[in-house]
């Protein structure tokens, strides 16, 4: 007896592992082998089995991969798809907690998932501002050193899919830092069926946050969504606290049977402490999560390190087949950012006897010092970019031919200047006579045409020959320049 319902445990596990896993199970026992079995068990027992009937379970094993391989590439190329991003990363996660789950991404976050901006992120080895980064086909970043502040960028939420492509790229790849491979972001695409939804998140360090996103479904107006979240936390790292708040709006309008006209714009605003690091000997005192004190005679007070950053990115595409054979897409657009901040000159510094502050005249000479009070800085460093990205692709018998050109202007303003922090941030004169230790401005053009030739000898296999033209040209003004502290025009 005590065999028999072992054996109908067992049975029963297997059932429910089969449904749980959403795979398929089938059990199959003959009328030959079933009429043996019966035979060599006491009457009491026959009598009380249950005859056993064929069973088949169907079921689809979610599609959960981190990372997937599309079959049309010619470099090594990985995905990350929507229900990965739905399903397993946390609605306000920035960029670099979607991406690290990729090969050869390496991300570190300080203080915590889609907290703060990336430390260190790169792409087989690549830091960056060495790879290309781009969003709905169209490329970004700062053309400074075409670095990107992850933080203040898109959320994972906003985002349809991910991919990384770990090459050089095409003669159709557009971008400045093609060689180091490209990080390729991709929007939700609007429903067609109306509705609204909500969703929130709450974890640790007191980490909350919600969003609300309303779908128009399919209106004369066209399919359009609008998505809104904001997000708080206190941080991992201590006296790091960080507001959050991004909008996404798009609107896809069908114009003609194979005519889409798209309006995008999306806005980010972030404030927080922001952290420099700290010593090995304050992790030891500290702990591992030291951040920032919480003393105003110090310099690593945290109040005298906010931060803001502000970013949009905004265009309008239209896609159309001309022909039977030519499609074109155009997309114009213009992106900005800005990082507006305040911190102390070592925001890592624990000890009083670092603080001191010294005015000077116009004329070099020192007119006071004040040895308590703490030194600082305020900066403010800020871009827009005005730009056009416009694609052909033209299909014949034996091969596709791809052409186009990108184009930027990017207007660039960076200045900072020394502050007294203790005396409400007033400015602190240096022996030039001024506050300011840079001002410069400078504008930034760049023109990338393109050809390429999608040859196809035989099916399933493609030549990909091709050229790009890249134009970059800097005027650079600076009525401080910040190495020579003297005024610099050049191009």
């Amino acid at each position: 007896m005590t065999f028999k319902m072992r054996n109908h445990i067992l049975l029963s596990g297997c059932f429910a592992g089969a449904l749980l896993l959403g795979g398929s199970a089938h059990a199959d026992v003959s009328d030959s082998k079933q009429k043996k079995h019966e035979e060599h068990k006491p009457k009491k027992e026959k009598a009380a089995t249950p005859g056993v009937e064929n069973l088949t379970v169907l079921g689809h094993a979610a599609r959960i991969a981190p990372a997937t391989v599309p079959l049309d590439i010619t470099e090594p190329t990985s995905k990350t798809q929507s229900g990965f991003l739905s399903n397993n990363i946390i609605p306000l996660a920035s960029i670099d907690d979607i991406i690290r789950f990729q090969p050869s991404v390496y991300s570190q976050n300080p203080n915590g998932p889609g907290m703060g901006k990336a430390e260190a992120m790169s792409l087989r080895g690549f830091q960056d501002g060495q790879y290309n980064m781009t969003f709905d086909g169209i490329p970004f970043g700062d053309a400074s050193d075409l670095h990107h502040t992850t933080s203040s960028l898109f959320i994972s939420h906003f985002l349809g899919e991910a991919q990384i492509d770990r090459g050089p790229g095409t003669g159709s790849t557009i971008g400045n830092a093609t060689f180091g491979g490209t990080m390729g972001f991709m929007s939700k695409t609007p429903s067609a069926k109306r509705g609204v939804s909500l969703y929130g998140t709450y974890g640790s360090f007191n980490t909350r946050a919600g969003g609300i996103k309303f779908d128009s479904g399919k209106t004369r107006f066209g399919r359009a969504f609008l998505d809104m979240q904001h997000e708080e936390t206190n941080g991992y790292l201590t006296n790091s606290a960080e507001r959050r708040s991004n909008l996404m709006f798009k609107d896809v309008i069908d114009l003609a049977p194979e005519t889409t006209l798209t309006f995008e714009t999306t806005y980010n605003k972030e404030w927080q402490y922001t952290t420099q690091g700290a010593t090995l000997a304050e992790y030891a005192k500290y702990g591992k999560n030291y951040g920032l004190c919480n003393d105003p005679s110090k310099q690593c007070y945290y109040g005298y390190n906010p931060s803001t950053y502000t970013s949009d990115f905004d265009y309008v595409s239209l896609k159309s087949r001309l022909a039977s054979w030519l499609t074109m897409e155009n997309q114009l657009y213009t992106s900005g950012f800005e990082h507006d901040y305040t911190e102390s000159t070592d925001a890592s510094q624990t000890s009083t006897a670092a603080n001191g502050v010294t005015f000077d005249n116009s004329a070099g000479k020192k007119v006071a010092t004040y040895a308590n009070d703490i030194p600082g800085k305020h900066a403010d460093a800020k871009f827009r970019s005005y730009g056009d990205t416009l694609r052909f692709k033209a299909h014949t018998s034996y091969s596709d031919i791809l052409f186009g050109v990108w184009a930027d202007v990017q207007k660039d303003r960076r200045y900072t200047y020394a502050l007294d922090l203790s005396k409400n941030a007033i400015p602190v004169p240096s022996k030039t006579g001024s506050a300011y230790s840079y001002d410069i401005s400078d504008l930034n053009t760049t023109v990338q045409p393109y050809l390429e030739f999608d040859i196809h000898p035989w099916k399933g296999a493609v030549i990909k020959p091709g050229v790009k033209y890249s134009m970059f040209t800097r005027d650079y003004d600076a009525t401080i320049n910040k190495s020579t502290k003297v005024p610099m025009k050049d191009t």
